[in-house]
């Protein structure tokens, strides 16, 4: 948070630096962005797993409203030895969302806007782990868990965007995710009273339920943007 909030303050210094009159907002019927999050994430924080990349088109409508469309992308996949080289674990994370909402503008000045709306936005995640043991010198699968959801996310924001120029600007907004999914849940493990080295049989337990969760998500991200 704090190294999203140095980097929006950055760029509006920078900004107000160079920052131009700019024609009316309808002059550019499209603008196309970005969430620099996912590079930021990359180069600060290399040990994590990073930032869903997020794409978002406008379409300028009037004067003070705009048509989005978004989609979101987040796919993390990797292997991890245990601390006795014994066994070793493979996980797999896949989400995708996609978007369409309504943003209403309201110029400060020339160079900031304050804006706010609602996008209601589609998604699928899909998440599993397998877990692997040494056995007479090959591996098995000891365990796996695996996760489906699938919803729809409400999404009321709030946020505030900077004109660099007449073409480019940065954005930074905060959301109210108002979700409703349902969850598609696999536990498969091996059943140890009736298995042996060779001949596993395996236990397995599925269950789904529907939730519905609210969380918000303060200044979550910065977006940079392109107007033509």
């Amino acid at each position: 948070m704090k190294l999203l909030l140095l980097t929006f303050l950055m760029t509006a210094t920078i900004g107000e630096c160079f920052c131009q009159d700019l024609q009316d907002l309808k002059e550019y019927q499209s603008d196309i962005g970005f969430n620099t999050n996912f590079v930021f994430n990359g180069i600060f924080n290399s040990g994590g797993n990073g930032s869903p990349f997020d794409l978002m088109l406008k379409k300028q409508k009037t004067a003070n409203s705009a048509f989005r469309f978004g989609t979101s992308v987040y796919v993390n996949n990797s292997n991890d030895l245990n601390y006795y080289q014994q066994g070793y674990s493979k996980y797999i994370m896949c989400d995708l969302s996609i978007s369409i909402g309504k943003e209403f503008q309201k110029q400060i000045n020339k160079r900031w806007i304050f804006y706010y709306g609602v996008d209601f936005a589609p998604f699928i995640s899909f998440t599993q782990t397998e877990y692997y043991a040494q056995a007479n010198l090959e591996y098995y699968v000891q365990s796996l868990n695996s996760k489906n959801t699938y919803g729809l996310n409400f999404i009321p924001f709030l946020g505030i965007r900077l004109n660099i120029n007449e073409r480019l600007y940065v954005a930074t907004q905060t959301n109210l995710f108002l979700s409703f999914n349902r969850k598609d849940i696999t536990q498969k493990s091996i059943d140890s009273g009736n298995s042996s080295p060779g001949n596993y049989i395996y236990y397995s337990n599925k269950k789904n339920f529907y939730e519905g969760t609210v969380n918000i998500t303060p200044a979550s991200g910065i977006f940079f943007f392109y107007r033509f």
